[in-house]
């Protein structure tokens, strides 16, 4: 083979990588949300999944596993405006496949602009309470997990799954540290606590309690509510994140 031949051998190979298929589904649908207050949550099934209510940000969280930032150039809406997402008649085995596809679709419908970035960040790691664990796995199937401040519900699903939930009600990341395998169904209540103008320092600013309210009566916080319902426990931590930065995008 004569180096003009390699050129274009190499030259073919790379335009049919570049033309590679996303993974199928027969039909995907993308709206935005008509109650922008209404639980964020994500569903699956056999065939199927939707995401409810969610930033761009927050589908783009959960498709790459990453934590999200969005670029001081790109739309501010990407933090702001929801959506609802729902693919039919889709081909996975498991939820990397789903995730796949559901990076495939973000990155066409929204026009996506990324690069990552790793570095060290303040954050949480989710393990088991010294008090012992208060839920049990259950038979694998159908999940869906929903978030709002001041309660989580869950159903058929991972440790992983919770994780990323805390991490969108406080703000910051949170890895498993669970080490359980599995899938549950659970429910978490709290009360999300009031944050008073003016009260944060410098020294607050690694405290958990930092510019708070005291709890309102009734209630636990959300740390008290991991290990008394659920037998979890979160604890503060440096944690090396990668970072997922969104350059631009458009809506779809």
């Amino acid at each position: 083979m004569n180096l003009r031949t390699a050129s274009l051998a190499l030259s073919s190979a790379a335009a049919l990588i570049a033309q590679a298929p996303g993974p199928p589904f027969e039909s995907a649908t993308i709206r935005q949300s008509l109650d922008q207050d209404a639980r964020a949550g994500y569903f699956s099934a056999p065939g199927k999944f939707a995401l409810n209510n969610q930033t761009l940000a927050d589908c783009a969280r959960m498709a790459y596993e990453v934590d999200v930032v969005r670029a001081a150039n790109a739309p501010k809406w990407i933090d702001t405006q929801r959506f609802d997402i729902q693919v039919d008649g889709a081909r996975f085995s498991d939820e990397r496949e789903m995730k796949a596809m559901l990076r495939s679709l973000l990155e066409n419908r929204f026009k996506l602009g990324l690069h990552r970035e790793s570095k060290m960040v303040p954050g949480y790691a989710l393990s088991a309470a010294k008090s012992g664990l208060k839920i049990k796995g259950v038979e694998a199937g159908p999940g869906n997990i929903n978030a709002r401040p001041g309660s989580i519900r869950g159903e058929r699903a991972s440790m992983e799954n919770l994780a990323q939930s805390l991490a969108v009600i406080l703000g910051k990341p949170v890895i498993d540290k669970t080490a359980l395998a599995g899938v549950f169904t659970f429910t978490l209540d709290w009360v999300p606590r009031v944050v008073q103008p003016g009260a944060l320092t410098t020294e607050d600013e690694d405290s958990e309690d930092r510019s708070v309210l005291p709890d309102p009566p009734g209630g636990p916080t959300l740390f008290l509510a991991l290990e008394q319902q659920l037998g979890l426990k979160l604890e503060s931590r440096k944690v090396r994140r990668e970072i997922l930065v969104i350059d631009r995008a458009e809506r779809p």
